[in-house]
């Protein structure tokens, strides 16, 4: 066998450029929902991002206000003593 000729290239050029662009394309609807943004990637990486943001404000809300009172009774405690 000898080698290539320079259609057979240009053949096996062609359909590894049309099955790399398909690659991109499956890529792209992945990515971006296939015309619906919903269902894409990128969106639902920015709910789970929003939803850590909303639960760490959540946390924050509860949690300061019960340090704040802990803190006032021990300092309660200290001034005026437990009786």
């Amino acid at each position: 066998m000898g080698a290539p000729t320079v259609e057979t290239q240009l053949a096996l050029l062609v359909q590894t450029s049309a099955c790399q662009s398909d690659k991109i394309d499956d890529m792209h609807r992945v990515l971006c929902g296939n015309g619906t943004p919903e269902t894409g990637l990128i969106v639902r990486v920015d709910r789970i991002e929003q939803a850590a943001r909303t639960r760490a404000r959540r946390w924050l809300a509860l949690w300061v206000p019960v340090g704040l009172i802990m803190i006032a009774a021990a300092v309660r405690v200290i001034i005026y003593g437990t009786g």
